[in-house]
């Protein structure tokens, strides 16, 4: 009898000793879900703390901002403050307005002929202009650039052509160089066009429909001059 109930006391030991430590594992379970838990909520909590009025910045948002920044460097390709001068003459002097240069032009005069230097135009004449710059900008002007910028045309509803100085061995004192604000230079400008009773001389069409250069002008003359 007495050694029944010891058998009975030793499984009842050992049936105590099963349940504490099956409780254990439990325990161990539960604080590690809740550990796992915690750090789910953490992570909420970073993305409530982006919320409008945190203080806190998305990173994410810092990069699509940095990105989405322009330069602020490029020309203004807006309006000029310089008006056309469409009806000028042999003599008179022009304003004109660009990008980045400010400068004046006078067209002093004009000589038309088949031929200059035993050279001949591919088209039918040149046109020699001689005429006296300005710079009216605080910056130094590139002559030759500014020079670039005009064409002649026999027809204002037609397009016109550039100066051609490089491409004949025509004796022409060209601009070179850069003229500083406030300084005046005088030289001449080749240029070839179509025969008619009247030429003009004009800042290049697309330039001004670009805004590359912002006000038109327009010189006439006629062949005999």
């Amino acid at each position: 009898m007495k050694k029944y109930w010891n058998q009975m006391l030793v499984a009842v030991l050992a049936l105590g000793m099963f349940a504490a430590c099956s409780d254990g594992d439990d325990e161990e379970t539960t604080e590690d879900a809740e550990e796992t838990t915690g750090v789910e909520t953490n992570a909420e909590a970073d993305n409530d703390g982006l919320e409008e009025g945190s203080g806190l910045v998305d990173r994410n948002t810092i990069d699509n901002n940095e990105a989405d920044e322009t330069d602020d460097s490029s020309p203004n390709l807006g309006e000029g403050s310089t008006e056309d001068q469409l009806d000028l003459t042999l003599g008179d002097t022009a304003t004109i307005e660009t990008t980045i240069e400010l400068f004046e032009m006078t067209l002093d005069s004009v000589e038309v002929a088949s031929e200059m230097d035993g050279e001949a135009p591919d088209l039918d004449v040149f046109v020699l202009a001689d005429v006296t710059i300005t710079n009216l900008a605080d910056d130094p002007l590139d002559l030759e650039e500014a020079v670039e910028i005009f064409e002649i045309t026999s027809n204002l509803e037609g397009g016109g052509y550039w100066p051609v100085s490089e491409l004949y061995e025509v004796e022409v004192d060209t601009f070179i160089g850069e003229l500083a604000s406030g300084e005046t230079a005088s030289g001449e400008i080749l240029f070839e066009g179509n025969e008619g009773d009247e030429h003009y001389i004009r800042v290049r069409s697309g330039l001004v429909a670009a805004s590359g250069v912002k006000n038109q002008v327009t010189w006439t003359f006629d062949s005999a001059q």
